[in-house]
């Protein structure tokens, strides 16, 4: 565990940040409380390549369309 309590290294959690984005299933990315500048840089790297998501109108419930 690291000094802020966070027990993800910046690799992991830039690689499962990094595959959510790439599956299209994030919006904004971000790091939360236990996060240091070296988890946000990590992700950085990993989702700077990739295209924005783009939002598919009636994907998930028509209601909210």
């Amino acid at each position: 565990m690291s000094d802020t309590g966070f027990d993800e290294t910046p690799e992991v959690t830039s690689r499962l940040v990094g595959e959510f984005a790439a599956e299209g299933l994030v919006n904004i990315v971000g790091g939360c409380c236990g996060t240091t500048p070296a988890h946000i840089g990590a992700i950085h790297d990993k989702v700077a390549p990739l295209a924005g998501r783009v939002l598919r109108k009636n994907y998930f419930y028509k209601e909210a369309a």
